[in-house]
């Protein structure tokens, strides 16, 4: 127990965990990365990077390309933002 203790330790200290984060002011770090793979972002449930995929390859989360976008069941408009109802016509969105 106390030589994989020992292991441990000695991959942290070997570890370099500073050197990819973006110390510039107005940056964002996600949890679990320091920087998005590809052009997909990071996932909003685990931070982990996206890259091209549809689905989180940590966690199964949809991309939010992959999330269907909501519509109006009466008048087809879709919002940016996720809404109850409709702002163009107050109908419920689907």
């Amino acid at each position: 127990m106390a030589r994989m203790v020992k292991l441990n330790m000695d991959k942290a200290q070997q570890t370099d965990f500073v050197s990819d984060i973006d110390m510039k002011k107005g940056s964002v770090l996600s949890a679990g990365t320091s920087k998005p793979s590809g052009k997909g972002g990071f996932c909003s449930n685990c931070g982990s990077g996206l890259g091209d995929a549809k689905f989180c390859p940590e966690c199964g989360t949809a991309a939010p390309a992959a999330q269907a976008k909501p519509r109006c069941g009466t008048c087809g408009f879709e919002p940016e933002k996720p809404v109850k109802f409709c702002p163009e016509c107050g109908g419920k969105m689907v």
